[in-house]
């Protein structure tokens, strides 16, 4: 599994009294909008065969307002090795999967399929994989507007406490 968490910063001098139901309130919003958004950048990045890897990115909060986190994640093994770069010094990749991803790719038979899977395979194993760092190229694509939420969301619990919505 690959993840990204997010930890929102705290309003301490809105934490107690009535108010410590809206801050948890807008604490949420502005998580729920962090980790859709840090998605919203991370999935137009990868780049894949089936599309398998960028529909399975899935966003979760938990934890309570003061612990608040966030998780960007996806629950395949696989990108692993594209996020962070792979090399095989024993036990090179299996040709399964690269013979599937060779017909899916060049639209070629089994046979033909196979024939690259094994020069695939070879390559791989002689340079290894490059690291392509989705989540991370996502995450700064959207950091600045995250941020730029969270710093408001001060002024949103001062304007609910003072009546607005």
């Amino acid at each position: 599994m690959f993840e990204m968490q997010l930890s929102i910063p705290q309003i301490p001098v809105f934490n107690d009294g009535a108010a410590s139901a809206i801050v948890a309130d807008e604490e949420k919003k502005a998580m729920a909008w962090a980790v859709l958004r840090a998605k919203s950048e991370i999935v137009p990045l990868i780049n894949s065969n089936t599309g398998l890897y960028a529909k399975s990115i899935m966003t979760m909060i938990y934890g309570e307002s003061m612990s608040l986190i966030g998780r960007v994640f996806t629950p395949l093994s696989y990108p692993l090795a594209l996020e962070g770069g792979a090399t095989w010094p024993n036990n090179p990749p299996p040709i399964g999967p690269l013979r599937l991803w060779a017909q899916r790719r060049f639209g070629v038979d089994e046979g033909e399929a196979t024939s690259i899977a094994w020069a695939v395979r070879r390559t791989l194993v002689r340079r290894g994989l490059a690291a392509r760092h989705y989540f991370e190229g996502g995450y700064l694509l959207a950091r600045q507007a995250i941020l730029d939420n969270w710093s408001r969301m001060a002024d949103r619990v001062v304007k609910r406490l003072g009546g607005g919505s």
